[in-house]
Protein backbone atom coordinates (compact mmCIF):
# COMPACT_ATOMS: atom_id res chain seq x y z
CA UNK A 1 0.00 0.00 0.00
CA UNK A 2 2.84 2.80 1.07
CA UNK A 3 4.27 1.94 -2.51
CA UNK A 4 1.55 2.59 -4.30
CA UNK A 5 0.71 5.85 -2.30
CA UNK A 6 4.41 6.60 -3.09
CA UNK A 7 3.88 6.10 -6.63
CA UNK A 8 0.78 7.84 -7.35
CA UNK A 9 2.79 10.42 -5.49
CA UNK A 10 5.43 10.93 -8.37
CA UNK A 11 3.28 10.52 -11.11
CA UNK A 12 1.43 13.72 -9.76
CA UNK A 13 4.38 15.84 -9.15
CA UNK A 14 5.84 14.57 -12.25
CA UNK A 15 2.45 15.51 -14.30
CA UNK A 16 2.35 18.84 -12.78
CA UNK A 17 6.09 19.46 -13.47
CA UNK A 18 5.48 18.42 -17.05
CA UNK A 19 1.70 19.65 -17.63
CA UNK A 20 0.95 22.16 -19.88
CA UNK A 21 -1.77 24.50 -20.36
CA UNK A 22 -5.39 24.75 -21.66
CA UNK A 23 -6.47 27.77 -23.91
CA UNK A 24 -9.37 28.83 -25.56
CA UNK A 25 -7.96 30.46 -28.25
CA UNK A 26 -10.99 32.10 -30.07
CA UNK A 27 -11.99 35.85 -29.25
CA UNK A 28 -16.28 35.84 -29.81
CA UNK A 29 -16.93 33.37 -26.74
CA UNK A 30 -16.97 36.28 -24.11
CA UNK A 31 -20.02 37.00 -22.05
CA UNK A 32 -21.66 40.51 -23.06
CA UNK A 33 -21.48 39.61 -26.42
CA UNK A 34 -23.78 40.30 -28.69
CA UNK A 35 -27.96 41.04 -28.40
CA UNK A 36 -28.93 37.50 -28.68
CA UNK A 37 -28.66 37.56 -32.32
CA UNK A 38 -25.80 36.25 -32.49
CA UNK A 39 -23.74 39.26 -33.58
CA UNK A 40 -20.35 40.31 -31.09
CA UNK A 41 -20.63 43.74 -29.93
CA UNK A 42 -17.78 43.55 -27.56
CA UNK A 43 -15.61 45.59 -28.63
CA UNK A 44 -12.90 45.00 -26.10
CA UNK A 45 -12.05 41.39 -27.92
CA UNK A 46 -12.08 42.70 -31.61
CA UNK A 47 -9.67 42.98 -34.33
CA UNK A 48 -10.00 46.20 -36.36
CA UNK A 49 -8.97 47.07 -39.96
CA UNK A 50 -7.03 50.39 -39.78
CA UNK A 51 -7.25 52.47 -36.76
CA UNK A 52 -9.06 51.20 -34.08
CA UNK A 53 -13.11 51.95 -34.11
CA UNK A 54 -12.08 51.23 -38.05
CA UNK A 55 -13.52 48.61 -39.63
CA UNK A 56 -13.85 44.62 -38.25
CA UNK A 57 -11.62 42.62 -39.82
CA UNK A 58 -12.81 39.68 -41.87
CA UNK A 59 -11.75 37.75 -44.31
CA UNK A 60 -9.79 34.16 -44.27
CA UNK A 61 -6.63 35.21 -45.87
CA UNK A 62 -5.93 36.89 -42.42
CA UNK A 63 -4.43 35.08 -40.17
CA UNK A 64 -3.93 34.99 -35.86
CA UNK A 65 -1.69 33.25 -34.10
CA UNK A 66 -0.94 32.90 -30.37
CA UNK A 67 2.16 33.96 -28.63
CA UNK A 68 3.87 32.71 -25.58
CA UNK A 69 7.14 34.39 -23.37
CA UNK A 70 9.46 32.17 -22.80
CA UNK A 71 11.95 32.17 -20.09
CA UNK A 72 14.25 34.07 -21.98
CA UNK A 73 11.49 37.06 -22.32
CA UNK A 74 10.57 36.65 -26.08
CA UNK A 75 7.58 35.70 -27.44
CA UNK A 76 7.42 32.35 -29.17
CA UNK A 77 4.56 31.16 -31.57
CA UNK A 78 2.16 28.13 -30.70
CA UNK A 79 2.13 26.80 -34.28
CA UNK A 80 -0.72 24.59 -33.57
CA UNK A 81 -2.67 27.96 -32.85
CA UNK A 82 -2.71 28.91 -36.03
CA UNK A 83 -6.27 30.13 -37.28
CA UNK A 84 -8.03 31.89 -39.81
CA UNK A 85 -10.21 35.00 -39.65
CA UNK A 86 -13.75 34.56 -40.47
CA UNK A 87 -14.96 35.72 -43.74
CA UNK A 88 -17.09 38.59 -45.12
CA UNK A 89 -20.22 37.30 -44.47
CA UNK A 90 -19.91 36.10 -40.72
CA UNK A 91 -21.70 37.52 -38.04
CA UNK A 92 -18.82 37.45 -36.50
CA UNK A 93 -16.60 40.36 -37.69
CA UNK A 94 -13.06 40.65 -35.86
CA UNK A 95 -12.59 37.13 -34.87
CA UNK A 96 -10.81 34.41 -35.57
CA UNK A 97 -11.74 30.51 -36.14
CA UNK A 98 -9.59 29.91 -33.37
CA UNK A 99 -9.33 26.07 -31.55
CA UNK A 100 -10.80 25.04 -28.23
CA UNK A 101 -8.94 23.76 -26.44
CA UNK A 102 -5.62 24.73 -27.44
CA UNK A 103 -3.07 22.94 -25.67
CA UNK A 104 0.24 24.83 -24.96
CA UNK A 105 3.29 23.77 -25.13
CA UNK A 106 4.71 21.02 -22.62
CA UNK A 107 6.06 22.96 -19.10
CA UNK A 108 4.41 26.10 -20.30
CA UNK A 109 0.69 27.52 -18.28
CA UNK A 110 -1.50 25.09 -16.41
CA UNK A 111 -4.07 25.31 -13.88
CA UNK A 112 -2.92 28.12 -11.37
CA UNK A 113 0.11 29.11 -13.53
CA UNK A 114 0.30 32.73 -15.08
CA UNK A 115 2.03 33.39 -18.00
CA UNK A 116 2.19 36.14 -20.72
CA UNK A 117 0.24 35.86 -23.90
CA UNK A 118 -0.12 37.96 -26.94
CA UNK A 119 -1.76 37.49 -30.30
CA UNK A 120 -0.36 38.64 -33.68
CA UNK A 121 -2.63 38.65 -36.67
CA UNK A 122 -1.26 39.49 -40.65
CA UNK A 123 -2.15 38.98 -43.76
CA UNK A 124 -1.37 35.50 -45.18
CA UNK A 125 -1.97 36.22 -49.02
CA UNK A 126 1.74 35.92 -49.85
CA UNK A 127 3.25 35.37 -45.80
CA UNK A 128 3.37 32.17 -43.92
CA UNK A 129 4.47 33.71 -40.44
CA UNK A 130 3.95 37.06 -38.50
CA UNK A 131 7.14 37.50 -39.18
CA UNK A 132 7.62 36.87 -42.75
CA UNK A 133 4.94 39.38 -42.91
CA UNK A 134 6.51 42.22 -40.88
CA UNK A 135 9.91 41.88 -42.66
CA UNK A 136 7.27 42.34 -46.57
CA UNK A 137 5.39 45.33 -45.21
CA UNK A 138 2.25 43.77 -45.38
CA UNK A 139 -0.85 44.78 -42.95
CA UNK A 140 0.65 43.17 -39.81
CA UNK A 141 -1.34 43.45 -35.70
CA UNK A 142 -0.16 42.78 -32.55
CA UNK A 143 -2.02 42.56 -28.97
CA UNK A 144 -0.43 43.97 -26.32
CA UNK A 145 1.44 41.27 -24.09
CA UNK A 146 -1.38 40.43 -21.64
CA UNK A 147 -1.35 37.83 -18.66
CA UNK A 148 -3.19 34.59 -18.77
CA UNK A 149 -4.32 32.09 -15.55
CA UNK A 150 -6.33 28.93 -16.30
CA UNK A 151 -8.57 28.46 -13.48
CA UNK A 152 -10.37 25.65 -12.37
CA UNK A 153 -13.52 25.51 -11.11
CA UNK A 154 -15.99 22.98 -9.76
CA UNK A 155 -17.94 22.29 -12.03
CA UNK A 156 -15.61 23.04 -14.74
CA UNK A 157 -16.63 26.18 -16.50
CA UNK A 158 -16.24 27.35 -20.11
CA UNK A 159 -15.07 30.51 -19.14
CA UNK A 160 -11.92 28.43 -16.95
CA UNK A 161 -9.91 28.74 -20.36
CA UNK A 162 -10.90 32.35 -21.98
CA UNK A 163 -8.34 34.76 -23.17
CA UNK A 164 -9.83 37.34 -20.81
CA UNK A 165 -7.22 39.46 -20.85
CA UNK A 166 -7.25 40.09 -24.36
CA UNK A 167 -7.97 43.51 -25.62
CA UNK A 168 -9.07 44.49 -29.09
CA UNK A 169 -6.17 45.77 -31.54
CA UNK A 170 -5.51 47.01 -35.71
CA UNK A 171 -3.96 45.53 -37.79
CA UNK A 172 -2.43 48.47 -39.79
CA UNK A 173 0.27 48.63 -43.02
CA UNK A 174 3.72 49.22 -42.40
CA UNK A 175 5.12 52.49 -41.66
CA UNK A 176 7.00 52.47 -44.58
CA UNK A 177 3.96 51.73 -46.64
CA UNK A 178 2.05 54.09 -45.23
CA UNK A 179 5.32 56.95 -45.98
CA UNK A 180 5.38 55.69 -49.93
CA UNK A 181 1.91 56.13 -50.25
CA UNK A 182 2.08 59.63 -48.53
CA UNK A 183 4.85 60.37 -51.02
CA UNK A 184 3.70 59.03 -54.15
CA UNK A 185 0.52 61.17 -53.62
CA UNK A 186 2.66 64.12 -52.95
CA UNK A 187 4.47 63.46 -56.53
CA UNK A 188 1.07 62.81 -58.12
CA UNK A 189 -0.02 66.42 -57.09
CA UNK A 190 3.39 68.43 -58.02
CA UNK A 191 3.00 67.10 -60.66
CA UNK A 192 -0.91 67.84 -61.12
CA UNK A 193 -0.19 71.50 -60.36
CA UNK A 194 2.63 71.85 -63.02
CA UNK A 195 0.35 71.26 -65.59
Amino acid sequence: MKKLITLIALVVGASAAFGQGLVNFNNNVFPNSGAGDGTVDNPDRLVYLGALGGTKLTGTFYKAELYYLDTSGSLQPIAASLSNFRSATTIFPGTWSGKNPLSLPAGVGGVGVPITLSVRVWDGTSFQSYESALAGGANTGQSANFVYTQTLSTPPAPADTFLAGLRAFSVVPEPSAIALGVLGIAGLLLIRRRK
